[in-house]
């Protein structure tokens, strides 16, 4: 089963999902005749994945989720009460999850990892009934990802979580000094190396130019 989410990467996780259906569904695993693979793809939605999620396990031998890190979230709950195999097809931002588990977006790659067919458990927890899969945070980073949520209409990019991460910053306590001081270093770190190497660039080509026009008073045509 393929569960993707539809906003992730502006569209490029139902691209994903399509592909992966068209790739994998009818292929034969093992020694002919083998099994045959029967895949099948549904976008994700924002409403409790019991109602949705759950049926759709009924029977499955793999889900496979196209997304982020928050289509992972929303996923694992309805994996872990069907104890069905999760894997991460990673097509959102940042992907901690395929990134600490070495899941790649390669279709070879995932059918090489369900060809094998080993797996492994993992511990997860649970804040204010929540399901947690990597960390959980608090204070100002939560902040920033509870803005980010609030604001967010599409797929998330980095420049937006920055500009989040600055407005936040902004509306700290003083309690927080610490963190403000983190959040304005990352932004200044940020904004300096963009434009440092435009900076660069402008004078290269200033430079450049001036060489030119040296060479051009030495050698009028």
């Amino acid at each position: 089963m393929v569960v993707y989410n539809p906003v992730s990467g502006s569209g490029r996780g139902a691209e994903l999902a399509t592909g992966l259906v068209k790739r994998l569904h009818g292929r034969r695993l093992g020694p002919d005749p083998g099994e045959v693979l029967e895949v099948r793809a549904a976008p994700s939605r924002p409403e409790d994945p019991r109602g949705w999620l759950d049926p759709l396990l009924e029977g499955i031998g793999l889900l496979v989720v196209v997304g982020g890190d928050g289509a992972v979230r929303l996923a694992a709950a309805s994996a872990i009460r069907a104890d069905v195999p999760l894997y991460h097809f990673p097509a959102g931002t940042e992907n901690l999850f395929a990134r600490d588990h070495g899941m790649r977006a390669d279709p070879a790659v995932l059918l090489g990892a369900i060809e094998q067919g080993s797996t492994r458990r993992l511990d997860v927890f649970r804040v204010d009934g929540e399901l947690g899969l990597l960390f959980a945070s608090v204070g100002f980073d939560a902040e920033v990802v509870q803005d980010l949520s609030a604001r967010r209409t599409g797929s998330a990019r980095m420049p937006s979580s920055t500009l989040r991460m600055t407005r936040s910053s902004a509306t700290q306590t003083p309690s927080s000094s610490c963190s403000r001081r983190w959040a304005k270093t990352t932004w200044l770190r940020t904004v300096w190396q963009r434009w440092r190497r435009r900076v660069l660039r402008v004078t290269r080509r200033s430079a450049d130019q001036q060489e030119r026009e040296a060479t051009d008073e030495l050698h009028p045509s």
